[in-house]
């Protein structure tokens, strides 16, 4: 027990010299500083992603009267129909997102009498979205992703509608993973990898609609997937940890010389102490330094995302798909994982940096 007091003593009066250094509160500033980095960028990107979906709003116009013109000088087999397609899209402002812009460019216009005509813009004009899936079910000749979409909105009464706008998300995923299932299932050339990373999407999908959870932190790991939000920037903000590192590696390149150059070793070994514990107390401070300085990390993260990005979604959970289940994991759990598994690279740098100084 002595022992042990004597040797966290050591480490006691090594955080001491650490903090001391001027070197390390001006790394600790910029450490703090480059915190706000990511979320900042985060942020810039989004307003100009917002920017830019707002600008695409009225341009879908002008590429639908462009397409018109190409049609009217190439005079395509089905032109007739396409022609029609294309002003019924700017007689009701459509643009590609909306459920009536595939109902268009799937019906043949051309063939339709004007009775079928009026039928059909009435559905449009009245957004009758039900009586629309009906009548494709009725007639089939759908894909499996399709027919199961149809199915699924009028049994729970999901329409196309803002409000149900992450409903619609998850649907649509799963409807094209169905539909790349029936196409791999038909394919010699598929691989099992893609089939099951299908059939994972499927899984997942499903549970999500079923359990009502209609986020998932495993589509928001970072800021490569393409969604902004509260989880893919605090799970991106991980790469802080390389900044850790480089403080640490630089505490554990000068923790051991600097008591020779400043001529303060003397009044170590002159503690009944063995050299071995002194060196393994500078080793353990390090370390444990660059722990504390990633769990700060992981802390002030927290209100500095949230200051950038939101609190919305925060509760979001984790999920994943093992052995052809889906499992649900606390995404507090899983991003403690990930800043820890960040934080390997740290330990081996700084025992190389440390090893490097003591010889």
């Amino acid at each position: 027990m002595d022992k042990l007091a004597r040797f966290f003593a050591l480490v006691k009066n090594e955080y001491i010299k650490i903090n001391k250094k001027i070197s390390t509160k001006i790394m600790l500033i910029l450490l703090v500083l480059s915190m706000f980095a990511i979320p900042a960028v985060a942020m810039v990107e989004q307003h100009f992603m917002d920017n830019y979906e707002h600008e695409y709003e009225y341009d879908v116009i002008n590429d639908y009267k462009s397409q018109i013109s190409i049609i009217e000088e190439t005079q395509p087999e089905d032109a007739e129909n396409q022609l029609l397609q294309y002003n019924l899209l700017i007689d009701y402002e459509l643009d590609y997102n909306d459920w009536r812009y595939d109902m268009i460019m799937e019906s043949d216009l051309a063939s339709m009498n004007s009775t079928e005509l009026g039928q059909f813009k009435n559905i449009i004009s009245a957004n009758d979205w039900k009586t629309y899936l009906q009548k494709r079910l009725a007639e089939g000749n759908l894909t499996a992703g399709k027919k199961w979409a149809y199915s699924y909105r009028l049994e729970n009464n999901i329409s196309f509608d803002e409000q149900y706008e992450k409903q619609n998300n998850i649907i649509y995923s799963v409807m094209n993973a169905k539909d790349q299932i029936e196409m791999m299932s038909n394919s010699l050339t598929a691989s099992k990898s893609e089939l099951s990373e299908a059939e994972e999407f499927v899984l997942l999908g499903t549970y999500q609609l079923e359990h009502n959870i209609l986020e998932n932190t495993a589509e928001q790991t970072s800021l490569d997937t393409g969604e902004i939000s509260f989880w893919s920037v605090f799970l991106a903000n991980k790469m802080i940890v390389l900044v850790v590192g480089f403080i640490i590696i630089v505490l554990a390149g000068g923790i051991v010389a600097s008591e020779f150059s400043q001529g303060t070793i003397k009044f170590l070994l002159v503690n009944p102490v063995k050299r071995g514990k002194i060196l393994m107390a500078k080793y353990f401070s390090c370390i444990s330094y660059g722990y504390i300085l990633i769990a700060a990390v992981f802390l002030l993260s927290i209100p500095i995302t949230g200051l950038f990005m939101g609190f919305d979604g925060i509760n979001t959970p984790y999920l994943y798909v093992e052995n052809g289940t889906v499992h649900e994991m606390s995404s507090w759990i899983y991003a403690v994982k990930v800043y820890l598994l960040s934080s390997v690279i740290v330990v081996v740098m700084a025992t190389l940096a440390f090893a490097i100084s003591s010889l």
